[in-house]
């Protein structure tokens, strides 16, 4: 409870010390010898209102004197002292506009009209202010990381930007999670992805991180959105430009351990066609490894087994994205877009277990036991999309439909070994195969539009077909003959079949805005194990609202609430019940029993543009049915199982901070916080009773411009230790890093980049239950070091905007 009040005082104290702006009056009355500044900006084509155009004010010497942003209608007003000025206009997508302010009379009011920016023209030169977007971009209901700004992650993966997303985190194990929890929707390009279904890092590891535009992150997704996923939406875009003529860019890196990227993304424009392509190969190899000392409390003795293990995991890849959109008409656009995407992976394991047993009167040294598993991973993915676009013309009214067809294979095999050093005569080998196929169909239809000036109706339907296949396969040499290992062997089939349909209302009045919606989910799903003849047959109706209630306070601060009901559907390995064998002391598999997971999630944000900088601050609450966690069980035979459970109820209570500061154009910092709270309450067969535990994680990091055309960037990352059902997790924390240069009149740049700088990236863990203890630590991957360069084809650099309102390109109210 002490907790829970601290959180609540922390967000009340940050959000009354930004609430209120000393010196500035927005409502443009001139005041403390101060003159008020006004204009309208507007698209030069259409004449529209261009909302939250931001506009910065520097004097002779190139120093920020004030800012702000364009409102709903596009005006602004701000206030600065008599002078001469430089007012340096900018909006995302459209040319910089710079022009002279001459208030140097004093005169109380300046009008500078209407101005107005083209989507294509010449970036602003003269004192070095080029539209390039923040790398974090902070909005009421998302966070917008723009993956081009980021230095630490140059020659990375998917993944490698996932680790530094604010409120995002990867396991050692590749697992997404957002908020502390890894259930969490994965979107490609606003829609699911095959290759993405299960929050799986392995498929992250295959996108580069020169293919990404930006990364958007939902923690409370509106009925608009699908409601799987009760900790949010990730979604990933990839680039894809849309401007006359020819253009593009191509990156090519080295890395080390081992590894290389090649990419490049063009477009070609003519007339109302559009063709782009988005292409990317690259080897990553990984290095990791762990060790474990566990006590096995039998009746009459202990056994004590302490293992090492080693991985090399190696995986060439190829990604291909390709389309063309066709313009019918003025505001009418159809998208024909394909995916390919191939990985050939080889991995190595090893293990050494060293078991010995203790009595009272006695320690008796049994074995050590060598296994080693070399594996192979091919895996095909194929993608086919066509969707239609109609903006009618205006802001409030739009029809999006699209049909998505599709298909992936992968194909894993496994020869194991065991030898051993006492009965060196004897060895163990084993083989296994696992052979897994996915198709789906996803059909979606939006439509919004206005009944008046200021309410609005958004409606939608979809549907999402699924089926999964899966045979696995364990032999094992008994007298040269292969014999099948019953146990682990089986064909798994999984069929999903969702149907929704969904409505919003929207309704605005002057600084407050509400939107209502409700969504209708029936789903129908069939697993079915064939060599057992068991199954099981799921069908149920759900019913998901969300309110969103916003209040503009001004052009720099806005306040929202909302709620909304979520669902997180077991995921087809969490269902499946053969997993992995690699290690047979420690066997992970599924459970075909699970039951979807319930969450009611309750959000109070608050935004806060600063001149140099913002403040997003967020206290939740989240309620959560039918749990899903894995446990482990203690086996006679001194081996364990994991298995994923429905364990009972969890309530979680937080605050998330976050920010980006410039302190000039040549230093920048940013840092994001979760501090949360939660309480576990367990009912199962293997564990029953509550858990509570307080704990933290977030970054720092820090931009700086080092040189004219040089940037540094640095990146700490943290993760609190916070207790389990059957344990404990330890602290972790890593250190990355990124430096870069430009050169040939700004066309090519050259990046130098490491994660994990000091190898400090490691899972550190405690299992303490009644007659097992275990105490342990392994890492997915250790250090790494990415060199990377990056040639564009009629494309300006997109540098980093400092000192403007908001620092960020502008925001969502």
């Amino acid at each position: 409870m002490k907790n829970c009040v601290l959180l609540l005082c922390l967000f009340l104290v940050q959000t009354s010390l930004y609430s209120q702006r000393p010196g500035k009056n927005w409502e443009g009355k001139p005041s403390d010898g101060l003159s008020v500044v006004k204009g309208i900006i507007q698209d030069e084509e259409t004449s529209q209102a261009l909302e939250f155009a931001t506009i910065s004010i520097f004097d002779e010497k190139e120093a920020l004197i004030g800012g702000n942003a364009s409102d709903e209608n596009g005006q602004f007003v701000l206030k600065v002292p008599k002078g001469k000025y430089k007012a340096i206009i900018e909006y995302l997508g459209y040319s910089t506009q710079t022009i002279d302010v001459d208030i140097s009379s004093g005169k109380p009011f300046l009008d500078i009209g209407i101005i107005f920016l083209s989507a294509e023209g010449a970036m602003l030169d003269d004192i070095e202010i080029r539209a390039e977007k923040s790398e974090t971009i902070f909005k009421l209901d998302k966070k917008v990381f723009n993956v081009g700004s980021d230095l630490a992650n140059k020659g990375g993966t998917a993944e490698d930007i996932l680790d530094n997303v604010p409120s995002v985190s990867v396991d050692i194990e590749g697992n997404i999670n957002l908020r502390g929890s890894g259930n969490v929707k994965i979107l490609l390009n606003g829609q699911p992805s095959a290759m993405l279904n299960d929050a799986d890092g392995n498929a992250l590891r295959q996108i580069q991180a020169s293919s990404i535009e930006r990364i958007e992150v939902i923690t409370n997704p509106s009925a608009r959105y699908e409601a799987e996923g009760t900790s949010g939406i990730i979604n990933i875009v990839l680039k894809k430009e849309n401007r006359k003529g020819f253009n593009g860019s191509f990156t090519a890196g080295v890395s080390f351990p081992l590894g290389y990227n090649l990419g490049g993304q063009v477009n070609y424009k003519s007339g109302k066609v559009n063709y782009f392509l988005n292409y990317s190969n690259g080897l990553r190899r990984n290095i990791g490894g762990g060790f474990q000392n566990s006590f096995f409390i039998f009746d009459d003795y202990l056994l004590i087994q302490n293992y090492e293990n080693f991985r090399d995991r190696k995986g060439l890849n190829q990604n291909v994205v390709a389309g063309l959109d066709l313009e019918l008409a003025k505001n009418q656009v159809l998208t024909f877009s394909g995916s390919f995407s191939i990985s050939d992976e080889d991995n190595l394991s090893e293990y050494e277990y060293v078991d010995s047993i203790y009595t009272d009167i006695s320690r008796e040294y049994i074995e050590t036991t060598y296994r080693r598993d070399d594996e192979f991973e091919d895996e095909l993915n194929q993608e086919y999309t066509v969707r239609y676009t109609n903006d009618f013309g205006r802001k409030d009214k739009s029809l999006t439909a699209f049909i998505t067809y599709t298909e992936s294979n992968e194909v894993e095999g496994s020869q194991l070994s065991e030898s051993y050093e006492i009965n060196n005569t004897n060895t163990l080998s084993q083989r296994s195969n696992n052979d897994e196929g996915e198709a789906s169909i996803i059909g979606q239809i939006d439509f919004t539009f206005p009944l008046s000036k200021s309410l609005s109706v958004e409606t939608g339907s979809r549907v999402s077909l699924r089926d999964i296949g899966n045979t696995f396969l364990v032999e094992e040499l008994v007298e040269d003959q292969w014999t099948t290992l019953d146990a682990f062997n089986n064909s798994f089939i999984y069929n999903e079949d969702v149907f929704a349909l969904y409505t919003i209302i929207g309704k605005e009045w002057d600084k407050f805005s509400v939107q209502s919606g409700l969504r209708a989910e029936y789903s129908s799903i069939e697993t079915q194990l064939i060599e057992t003849n068991e199954g099981e047959d799921y069908n149920y109706l759900d019913l998901f609202p969300s309110v969103f209630l916003n209040y503009k306070t001004s052009p720099a601060s806005a306040w929202q609430i909302n709620y909304s009901r979520r669902i997180t559907r077991p995921r087809f390995w969490y269902l499946n019940p053969f997993f992995t064998f690699s290690n047979n002391r420690t066997i992970w598999s599924g459970n075909p029993t699970l039951r979807p997971e319930y969450t009611h999630s309750i959000e109070l944000n608050h935004l806060r543009y600063l001149e140099k900088g913002t403040i997003s601050t967020g206290l939740y609450y989240k309620h959560t049915d039918a749990l899903i966690q894995r446990l482990q069980t203690i086996n006679t035979d001194g081996t364990t199982s994991i298995k994923p459970y429905n364990i009972g109820t969890q309530d979680q209570i937080g605050l998330e901070l976050s920010a980006n500061y410039s302190i000039n154009r040549a230093i920048r910092f940013d840092g994001n916080a979760n501090i949360y709270q939660f309480r576990t309450r367990a009912n199962t067969g293997l564990e029953s009773g509550e858990i509570q535990d307080f704990t933290w994680r977030g970054r720092v990091g820090t931009k700086l411009k080092i040189a004219k055309k040089t940037d540094f960037q640095a990146r700490y990352n943290f993760r609190g230790p916070t207790n389990t059902l059957q344990g404990r997790r330890k602290l972790m924390h890593f250190l990355s890093f990124g430096i870069s240069r430009d050169f040939l009149n700004d066309n090519l740049t050259i990046s130098l980049s490491s994660n994990d700088l000091f190898g400090s990236r490691k899972r550190r863990y405690i299992f303490d239950l009644d007659d097992y203890y275990a105490e342990g630590e392994g890492r997915w991957r250790g250090s790494s070091v990415n060199l990377s360069a990056n040639y564009r084809i009629n494309q300006k650099k997109k540098r980093q905007k400092q000192g403007n309102f908001g620092g960020d390109g502008g925001g969502e109210f």
